[in-house]
């Protein structure tokens, strides 16, 4: 009896670590789209300062959030991420509306892949 009673803590642990690992990914993907959105708009207002502040917090906040992220999450993935977020505020230095624009989009594209590609889903288990 004991065996069984350890093996349904167990398995409630692994299922609310897996619940947990999913609503934080899906918090750390929505902070990401909704700065590199907000750092976009304000390049094409040209609010480059505020732009460039905007560049800078999310790469801090990504700091924070790619240490618990790679806990359960494909390195890979979170690497290419890292590049485009690495590269913002230089581009907001040079005012570069149209390479700004690409690498936010790139970056939404990537958080989206990754929100996907960790889903738990029977496509994702097979």
């Amino acid at each position: 009896m004991k065996r069984l009673i350890i093996a349904w803590l167990l398995l409630a642990f692994v299922i609310l670590s897996g619940w947990l690992g999913q609503t934080y990914l899906g918090y750390a993907t929505q902070r990401l789209e909704t700065q590199a959105a907000e750092a976009q708009k304000l390049s094409e207002n040209d609010e480059w300062e505020t732009a460039y502040e905007t560049c800078e917090k999310l790469h801090r906040e990504w700091k924070q959030l790619h240490d618990i992220l790679c806990l359960f999450v494909d390195h890979g993935m979170l690497e290419n991420i890292e590049k485009e977020i690495a590269v913002l505020p230089q581009i907001c230095r040079d005012r570069d509306v149209i390479q700004l624009r690409r690498h936010c989009i790139l970056i939404e594209t990537y958080a989206d892949h990754l929100k996907q590609s960790e889903k738990l889903s029977w496509k994702n288990i097979l």
